[in-house]
């Protein structure tokens, strides 16, 4: 029985935008690698990821013993080893990916390629660490406290009123290399986790070229034939996602969105392209999508 008030997060969001990720990198099946302790947080995740899965789409849990352990990893290196591939793996949280990286290097599955995956808790001395980096659902944690902090006062005004939870949303995922689609030039490659890693910073098209380890003009024509698109309209893209995740967070003022996605020189240029892109103000997308996974 709940014996206090509690503010919790919304299991459903990070598995909704987990889905939508993975679908985008053209997963054929669906995996879940829980937290090893098994809290009751992991078990409602798994639960609403599998709910989230197409009914007819292949899903496996990881069933076995903790894989930072030498059994637990021979566990997990057979599961990886039956996974469909290319399929698409939720972890329980970020904290779950060092393991899960492991015995995937050991089951010869690449992540990324074999295995687009995503964490949750955007806990960035993590994510960006690995190799390659993890893609990670950002969960609402500065609403939690403000919620946290209402909930706190309201029982403080009327210490009898019936108990509460309150639950906070996730605002997106933070895409890095883990779901950055594979081509079949490994400099494409190179480009596409520069810019995801990137594209929010000062970079031109001849930083791009560098990362990939060719002249300007190869880089452009790789970029037309491969990805069917420009390097700076996939910059501009990157920019376009990372505002969408911004927007999410109502502790964001709208006039600071467009210096944190790279146009902090010329802000009126992100507003227009972001309007010619969605059709709205940043402001009434904001309005519209707050409460929407």
């Amino acid at each position: 029985m709940q014996a206090f008030d509690c503010v919790y997060m919304n299991a459903k969001d990070p598995a909704v935008f987990a889905v939508q990720e993975l679908r985008r990198c053209g997963a054929r099946g669906f995996a879940y690698v829980r937290d090893h302790l098994n809290p009751p947080w992991s078990v409602e995740r798994g639960a609403s990821f599998r709910e989230s899965v197409g009914a007819d789409e292949y899903f496996s849990e990881y069933p076995g013993r903790d894989p930072a352990t030498m059994r637990g990893r021979s566990d997990m290196i057979a599961w990886l080893r039956r996974l469909p591939t290319p399929c698409g793996v939720l972890l329980a949280a970020d904290h779950v990916a060092p393991a899960f990286y492991a015995a995937a290097s050991a089951a010869k599955r690449r992540i990324g390629a074999d295995l687009p995956t995503v964490g949750v808790d955007n806990d960035e001395q993590i994510c960006r660490t690995l190799t390659p980096s993890l893609s990670s659902v950002k969960l609402d944690f500065f609403q939690s406290g403000v919620d946290a902090i209402a909930l706190l006062g309201r029982r403080m005004e009327s210490p009898r009123q019936p108990l509460q939870i309150v639950k906070y949303p996730s605002l997106g995922i933070v895409r890095r290399t883990s779901t950055t689609l594979e081509f079949p030039d490994r400099r494409m490659n190179l480009g596409m986790s520069f810019i995801t890693e990137h594209g929010c910073e000062k970079i031109s098209v001849d930083d791009v070229a560098k990362a990939m380890g060719c002249c300007r003009r190869l880089a452009m024509s790789l970029f037309r034939k491969h990805a069917r698109t420009s390097i700076l309209d996939t910059i501009r893209d990157v920019r376009i996602e990372k505002s969408f995740l911004l927007l999410r967070n109502k502790s964001i003022a709208i006039d600071a969105v467009p210096f944190q996605c790279g146009y902090a020189a010329s802000p009126s240029t992100f507003k227009t392209h972001f309007k010619r892109v969605t059709g709205l103000t940043m402001r009434e997308w904001r309005r519209q999508n707050l409460s929407l996974p």
